[in-house]
């Protein structure tokens, strides 16, 4: 039992910091569980029609990406709500994989249209606090995104 202030002091101190390492390891989100809620937050905002805010996503080397493939981040949106106005599509995150934790993730989407589904992957890599849509696949992957 404490018997001077400065005990108590230091013993409240202690078990505040045993209370914030005991919530920290148990309580906050991984690397991969704030990843996820990203992911989720743009399918979301995909399905309610906002790509304005998915669009902000793509980074620099995926739109060079889309520029050597003749076209541009807004040709591919208007592309893509075209598509998803026309079919009723829905997208759902299917499977993610991240090489390199906090740095480079790939996310498997499916894509349905009533009956049909496709499945497509997106690379992304994180960046100054961010993550971004990317042109680079660490597995190897080559797009698969239904034909337009």
């Amino acid at each position: 039992m404490p018997k001077t202030k400065f005990e108590l002091a230091l013993t409240v101190a202690l078990l505040v910091l045993i209370a914030g390492l005991v919530w920290w390891k148990f309580f906050s989100d991984t690397p991969e569980q704030k990843f996820l809620k990203e992911i989720r937050k743009v399918v979301a905002q995909v399905n309610d029609g906002d790509y304005g805010s998915v669009q902000d996503k793509f980074s620099p080397e995926f739109i060079r990406f889309l520029g050597e493939q003749s076209f541009n981040s807004q040709q591919i949106v208007l592309i893509v709500r075209r598509l998803d106005l026309e079919q009723k599509a829905v997208y759902s995150q299917h499977k993610l994989t991240i090489f390199e934790p906090e740095k480079f993730a790939e996310v498997e989407f499916i894509r349905q249209t009533g009956e049909e589904k496709y499945l497509f992957t997106l690379p992304f890599v994180y960046r100054k606090g961010s993550w971004w849509i990317t042109d680079h696949f660490q597995s190897n992957k080559t797009w698969d995104f239904p034909s337009l």
